[in-house]
């Protein structure tokens, strides 16, 4: 299984947790979970449920290609090309995004941190520019 299982709330394996933490990336809650398998009875308990802490609002929807639903530049706003402005992400490496809340937004070099420890295949990193968010 890999280091995330996307459900909602998602699953994130331990040592992809303790990768995060090693970075100072602290921002979300665990909780214990168990997860059986019905084809060999086994029961895996190395993956947590995760809340991740907190939204920043780090578009600059000025420069940003985006639709605002309802006018209001919050929550579920599309984007076709997300600018950030660093000025509000304070140094945060990981977090979700007050503009569109399904995006989780990772410094880069935290991404390189988790792709030397062997994440790469199990998580999915796109430039702002190349990914619809």
């Amino acid at each position: 299984m890999g280091a995330i299982i996307y459900t909602n709330p998602p699953l994130w394996r331990d040592d992809f947790i303790a990768a995060l933490k090693e970075c100072g990336v602290y921002d979300f809650d665990l909780y214990d979970v168990a997860i059986h398998d019905p084809d060999d009875g086994a029961i895996h308990t190395h993956y947590k449920v995760v809340n991740m802490l907190g939204l920043i609002a780090a578009a600059d929807m000025d420069k940003s290609v985006a639709t605002a639903h309802d006018g209001i530049p919050l929550i579920d706003v599309d984007f076709d090309e997300l600018v950030v402005d660093e000025t509000t992400t304070k140094g945060i490496q990981m977090f979700r995004l007050a503009e569109s809340t399904n995006a989780i937004l990772v410094h880069e070099k935290l991404r390189d941190v988790l792709l030397e420890k062997g994440f790469g295949s199990d998580i999915a990193f796109y430039d702002f520019g190349e990914a619809a968010i």
